[in-house]
């Protein structure tokens, strides 16, 4: 477990990096076209990872690695929606804590059992990440972001879920099919949102910078699901609000508040416990 649990958390790393290059991205230009060109950069290094490995898929994989992508799509496509609403701080918590614990609870029912300490880690994070993604009460005018932010977890714990049960014999096949998914029914939607262009040279590097390390933190994500246990890798990868606060305050001297302050203690526990498990 000790490796996929140092897997994972290199996914949240990742993950939370990703999240924060993004962010810079989309201060200059919409944030569909920062997903759609971070998506494109990502598919094209997928492919180039499955050229190089020379792995042959098998149906299985390639099955379950669409069926990521569809998770991938429609969970980026509600979260966005949501934050479209004006409920970033409703819609980004529940999409964090649904993309940890619905694969924790699949995993539960696949054998996935886990020492006393793993396990009190894992009911620890589940409000580390609500705290660390800015989570708060829901008052009335906020719920029409719940339903978003359901939506977007279910999505993105079909993405790690899928990506588990398409196994590790045809190598990055499933990461590759599901990244192509993804960009083909997220270009789709930016079609039909038709979001307004432009951003310049620095928001496009940026964008292909967010797509290379998405593509990082899903493989690792992908390498932590088969060194170890699905609810181990999926949460740890979920903790990566985190790491984008982190960055938020010691790079742009972003201060966090009170919540997001116990969210990273609680999450720093929580990452003791498992790894210790």
């Amino acid at each position: 477990m000790a490796v996929g649990a140092l897997l994972g958390l290199g996914s949240a790393l990742a993950f939370g990096v990703c999240d924060f290059v993004a962010g810079l991205s989309a201060r200059r230009m919409s944030f569909w076209w920062v997903t759609l060109l971070s998506l494109v950069a990502s598919v094209a290094g997928a492919w180039l990872c499955v050229l190089v490995q020379g792995d042959d898929p098998s149906r299985a994989s390639v099955a379950w690695g669409v069926l990521a992508g569809v998770g991938a799509a429609v969970g980026s496509t509600a979260l966005y929606r949501g934050y479209g609403r004006g409920q970033m701080a409703v819609a980004g918590p529940l999409s964090a804590v649904g993309t940890a614990s619905l694969p924790a609870l699949v995993g539960a029912a696949l054998g996935d059992r886990l020492p006393a300490t793993g396990l009190a880690g894992v009911l620890l994070a589940l409000p580390a990440i609500w705290l660390m993604a800015g989570g708060g009460p829901v008052g009335a005018r906020a719920r029409t972001g719940v339903v978003d932010g359901l939506v977007s977890g279910a999505g993105f714990a079909l993405e790690f879920i899928g990506l588990e049960r398409a196994g590790d014999a045809s190598g990055l096949w499933p990461v590759a099919v599901s990244q192509s998914t993804a960009l083909v029914l997220l270009a789709v939607v930016v079609r039909a949102v038709r979001p307004r262009a432009g951003g310049g040279v620095t928001a496009v590097l940026l964008a292909v910078l967010a797509g290379g390390l998405s593509l990082l933190a899903t493989v690792l994500y992908f390498l932590a699901a088969h060194a170890g246990l699905l609810t181990v890798a999926a949460v740890l990868a979920a903790l990566y609000p985190g790491v984008t606060v982190a960055l938020a305050a010691i790079v742009l001297r972003e201060r966090p508040d009170r919540r997001q302050v116990g969210g990273l203690l609680l999450g720093a526990a929580a990452v003791t416990l498992i790894v210790a498990a």
